[in-house]
């Protein structure tokens, strides 16, 4: 049987866990950037939602299946089913708010989610230390400055649904760390991909809303980059760190998305960045410092 307390991993595991939780969070940076193109494009939230797990579920199932972990125990696949769902859900809340809020401003308030694995941690005990519960502090500060940053217009819709993602990310996290060590990431990939197209697919059907605009080069692009890079490569470096380093420290290093996002926002979609937004970055740079001790 598994034990609940994360065991304490070797210093070369941490460094590997350390930089991958970095690769995730700049992979993941490029989401919102990507999904605010394809909206642009006349895509609805839906359509990319669809293609984007779709695709990468297949790029995952294809790995599994060279790995020949494509079928899990059968004691994980109803907590992998479940975990699916839940992405499903995350991922539907994150795109509605991207689509209400400006790219910098869903992810910070997304980003609100370490609190919340922190406490399910705590719950599942999971030892908090005081780098840790500094490095949550300066993330939540960091964050409450970024957002408080005037330029960045605001929508109560739109923020409720960036928090409900972020509830439903932090589940997602926990419930990954709990069966991490009996499953590949590949396998745990797969299904939850796969479960969370199923689920965008029936509506998408139902609404006529599968088909890509005429396959125009620039949209099949964005949707390949979506499903390779914020999905594919995020996920499997995601679920790589929290095997390494566990839940808590992965969701507080994974914090430096925003400030990733607000430079890609500032830069490819005219979007505000304020003197502010940089002082909430560094916050949030020296709680992931903390991380390494």
């Amino acid at each position: 049987m598994q034990s609940s307390r994360a065991r304490p991993a070797p210093r070369a595991g941490e460094a590997a866990g350390f930089l991958l939780a970095l690769l995730s969070a700049l992979a993941y940076s490029t989401e919102g950037v990507a999904a605010k193109l394809l909206y642009a494009r006349g895509l609805a939230p839906l359509t990319v939602l669809v293609w984007r797990f779709l695709l990468a579920a297949a790029l995952f199932a294809a790995a599994a299946a060279l790995r020949r972990a494509l079928i899990p125990p059968r004691t994980r696949r109803l907590p992998l089913l479940t975990a699916g769902c839940i992405q499903a859900l995350t991922v539907l809340f994150l795109f509605y708010a991207f689509a209400a809020l400006p790219a910098a401003l869903a992810i910070l308030l997304f980003y609100l989610y370490p609190a919340f694995v922190t406490a399910g941690a705590i719950f599942f005990r999971e030892r908090l230390t005081a780098a840790r519960f500094l490095g949550l502090l300066l993330t939540v500060s960091g964050l409450s400055i970024i957002t408080a940053a005037p330029g960045s217009a605001f929508s109560f819709s739109g923020a409720a649904y960036a928090l409900a993602a972020a509830l439903g990310n932090a589940a997602f996290v926990l419930l990954s760390s709990r069966f991490l060590e009996e499953v590949p990431v590949y396998t745990v990939s797969t299904w939850t991909t796969g479960t969370a197209a199923l689920i965008f697919l029936v509506p998408a059907l139902a609404r006529h809303q599968l088909p890509v605009a005429a396959a125009v080069p620039a949209v099949l692009f964005l949707l390949f980059f979506l499903a390779l890079v914020p999905t594919v490569f995020a996920l499997t470096s995601l679920l790589g760190a929290i095997s390494r380093i566990g839940p808590s420290r992965t969701a507080i290093i994974a914090t430096l998305e925003p400030l990733f996002t607000a430079l890609l926002g500032y830069l490819l979609l005219a979007e505000h960045l304020s003197p502010r937004q940089l002082l909430g970055g560094l916050l949030i740079l020296a709680a992931v410092a903390l991380q390494r001790r």
